[in-house]
Formats: structure tokens, sequence, C-alpha cells
């Protein structure tokens, strides 16, 4: 079955801010994922929490649920709605699709995926940019690591605006430094030198 990306970034725009159809989080540290049905990622307070539909919050220090987000957004969560594409489960029972993004970029570059750009630099990721559509992904290497530690997909617009968990966001424009809306940008996930790789979808 052929990517639908307009569906892909429709699933997107809808969970961004809130735990996705299939009721799981990916976890960071010993606790790989989270059953917690419904929750929404509050952005209101000094930081990001995760608000519950029992009351509890989860502080956003606790969350890597990047690559969680982006297989259910390109695949076939629970719920539907989504983009199509078949990714595998990292656990038979439990969340749908991948929660590493190392893994998911291992499986959807074997299936799906070309890359266009790989471990480029800021200036010359943004420079390829044009390669992308709406709906395809952009990983983050890690060299400290030597892994891909984070994932997003491209909203293809003016702004070159991207979205994500794990600080959730969603059409907020790239911007540098200075600007006070820096903290929301593709460097906000805070990763050391980090390098992008653009990968196109089908």
């Amino acid at each position: 079955m052929p990517y639908n990306r307009t569906a892909a970034v429709g699933y997107a725009r809808s969970y961004w801010r809130k735990v996705a159809s299939d009721g799981y989080i990916g976890m960071g540290g010993a606790q790989n994922y989270r059953k917690v049905n419904a929750g929404v990622f509050d952005q209101s307070a000094q930081k990001e929490v995760l608000r519950l539909n029992t009351g509890e919050a989860i502080p956003i220090d606790l969350i890597d649920d990047c690559a969680h987000f982006i297989s259910c957004s390109i695949g076939k969560p629970p719920g539907g709605g989504a983009g199509g594409i078949s990714v595998p489960s990292a656990f038979p029972a439990g969340p749908y699709g991948q929660l590493s993004a190392d893994d998911l970029f291992a499986k959807l570059s074997e299936t799906h995926g070309s890359a266009v750009g790989t471990k480029l630099s800021k200036p010359d990721a943004l420079l390829k940019l044009g390669q992308l559509a709406e709906g395809d992904l952009i990983f983050y290497f890690n060299p400290a690591k030597n892994m891909y530690s984070h994932v997003a997909m491209y909203m293809s617009d003016t702004k070159k605006s991207i979205t994500c968990h794990t600080y959730s966001r969603c059409d907020v424009r790239d911007v540098e430094p200075g600007d006070p809306f820096y903290k929301s940008n593709w460097d906000s996930v805070n990763i050391q030198n980090v390098k992008y790789t653009l990968l196109k979808l089908s």
C-alpha cells in the first residue's frame, strides 16, 4: 500500500498534543513504555508535562515518545486514519510501531524510505529540504551515541516546520538563536553537534 502522506500529516496534527490512538507513550530509562489510555501535553506550565485523564502529570523529561508518535502517524495504528505504512512493532503486546528512532530509521530504510541527505549539518540540511514533501521525516543523529536519537515529521511550508513528541510541537517555524521561539524549533531536543538525515517516504 502506498504511503498516504495526507492522512499521515492529518494524524500528526490531530495527536501532536495528546497521547496517540493506541493509548501508549514511550518512556525514557528502564521503563520502555507505559499504557496511559489518554492524556494531553500541557505547555502552559514552566516545563511541559503530560497530564493524564487520571489527573497524574508526567514530566516531559521522563517521556521518550518521538519514534512511537511518528510510527503511529505514518503507519497503521489502532483507530486508523494514519499513513498506512506497515511499521513492525518492537513489542508483541504494547505500543504500536518502534520506540527507538534508530530502529525506526533502519526499518524504514529497508522498506519505505530513501535518504536525500545523510548526517548533514543544519545549513546543508536546510538546502536539501526542497527535496522533501509534507509527511517525510527528519532523523537526528547523535554523534555522542553513534545513533539516531530523535525523529520528526516535516510539515513542508515556508516556516520549515516540524511535528513531534518529546517536547511536543507542530507547525512551529524554524528559527535561529536569539529569536523568542528558539526553544520550539528543530534544535530543542538539545543533542550536541546534531546531524540531520532527511528521509523521503513512499
